[in-house]
């Protein structure tokens, strides 16, 4: 099975997973941003940004892409608290989020195993983030189909001390919490579902494949937080408006990538012609995203080029001696998302593009197994607008 799915206004991952449609990566909007039914439905989706540009630039609206970088939870779906609505802690009183359409080689919604989903507009949850902590949680999305065949329901309806409500460690988990102003208010924030459960609830967890932090009894299931950069408004904002150049930043959220490299190591991210690719970032734990400011590639727009070009990643330890490599194209990359778009249009939204490095080097991947061994627990590179397009 693939297991690779982004949700969002801008696209979907695809794999195992879901999206708002068939191609794994949408956007979701305002029913399914954790707040009431409607209150984000106003909200401008625009995704110019504020710069030096002839023209006024239009406010950017809160933008949360969500990824699943935990190898121990199932195919998800998310709840959070909001602490500016009521009692602090209060769970929300919409349904779990991603709702709608189902996930790619699925009949039910949800965030599939590293992939990806996006909130936009995310206003909701940028106020209550402002306002305290956010406490995040993540439903099994099987079994909440199960459960929510007849009719759906809300998230403080799932969970709660009855004995109605879903089982705390079973069917749903409390992935960690958001600090203060971790989301913020204006544009892209990248939030990852990271770590693993304990030995108990996941037999195969190990220190090797979730991180350094993790215990055998404690797990160390957390999220990882990171702002992405803004563009400059430009006036444009469709495809055109890019003319074949790829502005990145690189995100690592791998562990088990991070302890396969000796002691001081790091990760360099490339680009370019496979064997051929020259260095962008270098990143050297998890949340760590590099370069500051966006890097821009030469892409073109010969279709040719996406199956020609892509990024790559080393494991380079202290005497710079390279321990593994990964490698995939453009074209491959968008496959995991939204493989029917051209993808002159997939890669030409106005925006950052975060160049996302999840999964285990020792699982198998999509590049060397195809979909038959491949269960988004593997390493892989996704490429995600930070913001939706148009």
């Amino acid at each position: 099975m693939c297991g690779v799915a982004f949700v969002a206004a801008a696209g979907a991952i695809a794999a195992c997973g879901a999206g708002s449609n068939a191609s794994g990566f949408s956007t979701a909007a305002s029913a399914d941003a954790g707040a009431s039914m409607s209150e984000d439905a106003e909200g401008d989706s625009s995704n110019v940004m504020p710069g030096d540009g002839s023209a006024e630039a239009p406010p950017i609206p809160a933008t949360v892409t969500f990824v699943h970088a935990s190898p121990s939870l199932n195919d998800t779906r998310l709840c959070w608290t909001l602490p500016g609505q009521g009692d602090a802690g209060t769970l929300t009183d919409a349904v779990p989020f991603p709702s709608g359409a189902p996930m790619p080689a699925s009949n039910f919604p949800g965030l599939p195993v590293g992939g990806a989903v996006q909130l936009a507009p995310a206003t909701s949850l940028a106020a209550a983030s402002a306002v305290g902590t956010v406490d995040l949680y993540a439903i099994d999305a099987e079994v909440l189909a199960e459960r929510s065949a007849l009719s759906p329901l809300s998230c403080e309806a799932l969970i709660c001390p009855s004995n109605s409500c879903l089982r705390s460690n079973k069917d749903y988990w409390q992935v960690g919490t958001l600090p203060t102003n971790a989301i913020a208010a204006q544009g892209p924030t990248f939030v990852a579902l990271a770590g693993c459960l304990g030995t108990e609830l996941d037999p195969a967890a190990s220190a090797l494949r979730c991180g350094s932090s993790w215990d055998p009894v404690a797990g160390n299931l957390h999220v990882e937080v990171v702002q992405v950069a803004t563009l400059p408004f430009s006036g444009g904002t469709d495809a055109s408006s890019n003319a074949g150049v790829l502005a990145v930043q690189s995100a690592l959220f791998s562990p088990a990538l991070i302890m396969s490299l000796a002691d001081a190591g790091q990760a360099r991210v490339s680009f370019g012609a496979s064997g051929e690719a020259g260095a962008i970032a270098v990143l050297s734990g998890e949340d760590d995203i590099e370069p500051t400011a966006p890097a821009r590639l030469d892409v073109g727009i010969d279709l040719a080029a996406f199956g020609q070009l892509g990024f790559g990643v080393d494991s380079v330890g202290v005497d710079a001696a390279t321990s593994a490599h990964f490698w995939t194209s453009l074209a491959q990359a968008q496959s995991l998302l939204d493989p029917t778009v051209d993808p002159r249009v997939y890669f030409g939204t106005h925006a950052t593009y975060v160049v996302a490095i999840v999964g285990d080097p020792s699982a198998p991947s999509p590049s060397s197994t195809g979909d038959a061994a491949y269960d988004g627990r593997g390493l892989h590179i996704l490429v995600l607008a930070s913001l939706p397009g148009n």
